[in-house]
């Protein structure tokens, strides 16, 4: 979950402001679409896991361009895990052995819960908007080995894609969680 402010910490690691995105009202970090966004280098936690399941509660304001949330960047030979959004859908990326899995589910207007669950052993990846069924690919059979930054708002290696939005709140687990697990984490975020 994230913290008030630039240098705010998540995972016990600082994260340091770009554009200097700012708090709305309750508390939600407000992206502007044309430079704000966080990012950390330090990739301890995350480096080299091989599954995740991550829940995300934001809005996507209408932009003509593709909107990164959250990006975790790979040597250039690989994409990392990345969700974002292009038109009424958003993506989510999980990397394979030699490039990317993608699957997209579509958006409703105002706030989304999102969530997100990739196993790389298995191979899986799956999300699912607001709680409905999910989308799956069953080609992610990477891992992020390598991670050398988590972006929020932005793509992770250009100047590019900002998020035009808000984001209320943001759990990563290191872990691929069960359907059982799922349900209670987004019950939890849903009754917030």
């Amino acid at each position: 979950m994230l913290g008030k402010g630039p240098g705010f910490k998540n995972s016990r690691q600082a994260i340091f402001g770009g554009g200097g995105a700012a708090w709305a009202t309750g508390n939600a970090l407000l992206f502007d679409g044309v430079n704000d966004y966080y990012e950390t280098t330090n990739t301890t936690p995350v480096s080299g896991v091989g599954a995740a399941s991550i829940f995300s509660v934001n809005t996507y304001l209408p932009s003509t361009h593709v909107q990164n949330l959250v990006n975790f960047r790979l040597p250039v030979s690989q994409v990392g895990l990345s969700l974002y959004k292009v038109g009424a859908v958003v993506y989510h990326t999980a990397p394979t052995s030699s490039s990317h899995a993608t699957v997209g589910r579509s958006l409703q207007a105002g706030f989304n819960l999102t969530s997100y669950n990739w196993n790389g052993a298995t191979p899986s990846l799956a999300v699912r908007i607001n709680s409905g069924t999910s989308a799956t690919n069953a080609t992610a059979n990477g891992s992020l080995s390598g991670a050398s930054a988590i972006t929020f708002g932005k793509l992770s290696f250009t100047n590019s894609r900002f998020l035009n939005g808000s984001l209320a709140e943001f759990i990563m687990i290191s872990q691929s969680v069960n359907s059982t697990q799922q349900i209670i984490i987004e019950n939890y975020l849903a009754a917030k």
